[in-house]
């Protein structure tokens, strides 16, 4: 299954800001599963969006679907 990830916020650093990724899993996984491979905290992606719907982290992408990952603000 392949995957295209795109991430806005501070999250970027998890992608050394080389955004979009494509990523390739043996099976289908959830964006949750897809988070805990990719060791990223998921309280740590405020919103996950794919095909212009605001998706939960429980939701699986088809093969080739792409992803956008949106971190919560920061700062003060």
């Amino acid at each position: 299954m392949k995957v295209r990830i795109s991430v806005y916020g501070h999250s970027r650093q998890f992608f050394l800001d080389r955004t979009p990724v494509e990523l390739e899993f043996d099976e289908p996984l959830s964006v949750a599963q897809i988070l805990e491979k990719l060791s990223i905290n998921p309280q740590l992606i405020m919103s996950v969006f794919s095909g212009g719907q605001r998706r939960g982290q429980d939701y699986v992408p088809r093969d080739g679907e792409e992803l956008v990952l949106v971190s919560p603000p920061a700062g003060g």
